[in-house]
């Protein structure tokens, strides 16, 4: 699911297509999940769809300590965590 989302992102940027995906994937998901997923796919704030896909992706990425301390953004966004960058 996590990465289905980030590939989403890197690819469209769309909180449409993401809407579309939580869509497909709610009888994915353990039953636990799917109550937020059909709420994502409803979800008519286009911040509030990215937040929750990067939130998704992040906590994955957290769980499977890939990149500790480096936060998945949107494409050509700015995780603030490069001082050098500021």
């Amino acid at each position: 699911m996590a990465l289905a989302f980030a590939l989403s992102l890197r690819m469209h940027d769309s909180a449409d297509h993401l809407r579309r995906l939580a869509r497909r994937l709610v009888d994915k998901v353990c039953l636990e999940h799917q109550p937020s997923m059909k709420r994502l796919a409803r979800e008519p704030d286009d911040a509030k769809v990215f937040d929750a896909a990067l939130k998704i992706i992040n906590r994955v990425c957290d769980l499977l300590e890939y990149a500790p301390g480096t936060r998945f953004v949107r494409n050509g966004g700015d995780d603030g965590s490069d001082a050098a960058a500021a």
